[in-house]
C-alpha cells in the first residue's frame, strides 16, 4: 500500500507531543548520507519483516503499517522514494525530501536486524532521499551502539578491566561528540573513523558486550562536564597533552596532559617501537606534500628541537640548504610532515651506505682498474657529466615510539595496565588524572549539580 504525506504528517504531531530525553537515550549513526548517499537504490533485507512508521526524538516508536517482506530495494528517482519488494509491490511510497523509519521485527536471532550494504545493523533504519541520492541512518539504542563499536576499537580477547575503561572512553568520546561535524545531515556521528568504527552487530563479542553492561551508562567528567575522551593505540611509554598535540592552552584540557605509563611494554608491540631514514630526495617529497610547494630545499642544513619536554616532539625548526627555515609548532604537525605513525621520536643525523657505491666496488680509469674505499669520494664521467660519489652518504635516522596522537587512553597501555592488576577506574584516572566517573542519566536529573 501507500502511505501519504497525511500520516507523516499525523504521526509528526504526536511525536513532536513526546519527551525529550529518554533513559534509553538514542543515537543517529549516518551509514550513507552527504558524500556517500546512494544513488538510485538501496537493498536491506531482514529476517521476520519489519514496521513502517517514525521515530521520535525520544527514540519511540509510532508505527503505520507493517510488512512481512524480507528483501526491499529502495529506489529514487528525484520525485519520489519507493520501498519495492522483489515481485514489484510498492510498499511504500514519499515525495522526495521526506523520510520513513523501518523498525525490524522479531526473529529467530536474539536482535532483530536490517542489513544493509552486507551489514547487519539493529534497531531503526531511517531513510529519506535528494534529488535521486539515498541516505541511510541507523537509529540505535546507545549501550547497543557502544557494543557495535567496541571490537572494532579494541581486540575482544583483552582483559576485562581494559575493555571496561574502552567501553567508558567510547561512551564519554560519543556524547560529547553527539550534534557535531555531521549534524547538519542530520546525524549524530558517522560509522568510520572520521568518528568511530561503527559494525552494527556484526562483530560483536560476549567479551565486549559485557564490558558495556558492566559500565553501563557510566562517562568521565571534568568539574562536572563531559571530557573529550580522545584515545590512541600505542603511546610508546609516555603520553602526549592536548596542548603539544594540537595546540591551544594546557588549562583548556588539563586532564589531557603527560603521564608516563612505564607498564606499557611498547617494544613488545606490532607497531610500538620503529624506525625511517630519510634521505635528501625523501626531504624534497615531505617538503612539497606538505606545504604543496618548495619551502626551503634539500639537503636539510640543520633540524633544531625543543626537546624540554619528554616524549613527543611538538616544536622544531628545519633549516634547507637555502637558509630558508620552516617551523613545525605541534607533534601533530610534525607527524604529519614526517609522514609517520607517531611523533613520539628522536631524530639525527647519520651515515649510511651509498646505493652508487658498494663493498669491492671498482672503476676503470686510464690508469686500469681502481677499488674504491668507503667513505673515500672520487669524481667519475656520465653521461650528464661529471659528478662526485662516495660510499656513504648522509641521512637523517629517526628511531620512533608508539603509534597515534599519544593523547588521552593508550588502548595497548591499558591493556598492560589491567595485566598488571589495574582495575578499568585505575586505568581511566591514570590516563585521564583529575576526571570522576558519573551516571550519564543521572547528569539530567534536577537535583545534579554542576
Amino acid at each position: 500500500m501507500k502511505l501519504r504525506n497525511i500520516l507523516f504528517i499525523l504521526a509528526l504531531s504526536v511525536l513532536l507531543s513526546l519527551g525529550v530525553f529518554a533513559e534509553n537515550q538514542k543515537i543517529k549513526v549516518g551509514l550513507y548520507f552527504g558524500s556517500t548517499a546512494k544513488q538510485g537504490s538501496v537493498s536491506l533485507s531482514f529476517e521476520n519483516g519489519f514496521d513502517i512508521g517514525f521515530c521520535s526524538d525520544d527514540g519511540s516508536f509510532f508505527s503505520l503499517d507493517s510488512s512481512d517482506y524480507n528483501n526491499v530495494t529502495v529506489k529514487a528517482d528525484g520525485d519520489y522514494m519507493y520501498l519495492e519488494a522483489g515481485d514489484g509491490t510498492v510498499i511504500y511510497e514519499a515525495y522526495d525530501g521526506d523520510s520513513v523509519d523501518i523498525l525490524s521485527l522479531e526473529g529467530s536471532s536474539d536482535i532483530p536486524y536490517c542489513q544493509v550494504g552486507g551489514i547487519k545493523y539493529p534497531d531503526i533504519i531511517r531513510l529519506s532521499s535528494n534529488g535521486g541520492y539515498i541516505t541511510v541512518i541507523n537509529i540505535v539504542d546507545a549501550e547497543q551502539y557502544f557494543k557495535g563499536v567496541l571490537p572494532s576499537e579494541v581486540y575482544p580477547s583483552w582483559h576485562p578491566e581494559a575493555l571496561k575503561a574502552a567501553a567508558v572512553a567510547t561512551r564519554t568520546y560519543t556524547y560529547h561528540s553527539m550534534n557535531g561535524k555531521h549534524s547538519a545531515y542530520g546525524v549524530d556521528l558517522c560509522n568510520t573513523t572520521c568518528c568511530q568504527v561503527y559494525s552494527g552487530i556484526a562483530k560483536c563479542q560476549e567479551s565486549t558486550n559485557s564490558a558495556v553492561e558492566e559500565t553501563e551508562n557510566l562517562v568521565l567528567t571534568y568539574d562536572g562536564n563531559l571530557i573529550t575522551a580522545v584515545y590512541h593505540a600505542i603511546s610508546g611509554g609516555i603520553t602526549e597533552s592536548a596542548a603539544g598535540a594540537w595546540g591551544g592552552s594546557p588549562e583548556s584540557f588539563p586532564y589531557l596532559t603527560v603521564v608516563k605509563t612505564p607498564f606499557e611494554l611498547y617494544y613488545d608491540i606490532a607497531r610500538g617501537k620503529w624506525t625511517k631514514v630519510l634521505y635528501d630526495e625523501d626531504f624534497d617529497t615531505l617538503i612539497y606534500n606538505y606545504y604543496g610547494s618548495a619551502k626551503i630545499s634539500a639537503p636539510i642544513k640543520s633540524i633544531k628541537l625543543d626537546d624540554s619536554t619528554p616524549g613527543y616532539l611538538n616544536n622544531m625548526t628545519i633549516t634547507g640548504a637555502d637558509g630558508n627555515s620552516v617551523f613545525l609548532k605541534t607533534s601533530s604537525n610534525i607527524r604529519s610532515f614526517f609522514s609517520v605513525i607517531s611523533s613520539n621520536f628522536t631524530i639525527g643525523r647519520v651515515y649510511m651506505p651509498s646505493d652508487s657505491i658498494h663493498e669491492h666496488a671498482t672503476v676503470l680509469s686510464a690508469s686500469g682498474e681502481y677499488t674504491v674505499g668507503a667513505g673515500e669520494e672520487i669524481s667519475i664521467i656520465t653521461a650528464d657529466g661529471s659528478e662526485s660519489v662516495s660510499g656513504i652518504r648522509s641521512a637523517y635516522f629517526i628511531d620512533g615510539k608508539g603509534y597515534g596522537h599519544g593523547v588521552g587512553l593508550s588502548q595497548y597501555g591499558a591493556q598492560f595496565a589491567a595485566k598488571e592488576g589495574y582495575s578499568y577506574e585505575e586505568i581511566l584516572s591514570t590516563y585521564y588524572p583529575g576526571t570522576i566517573l558519573e551516571d550519564y542519566t543521572e547528569m539530567f536529573s534536577d537535583d545534579y549539580q554542576d
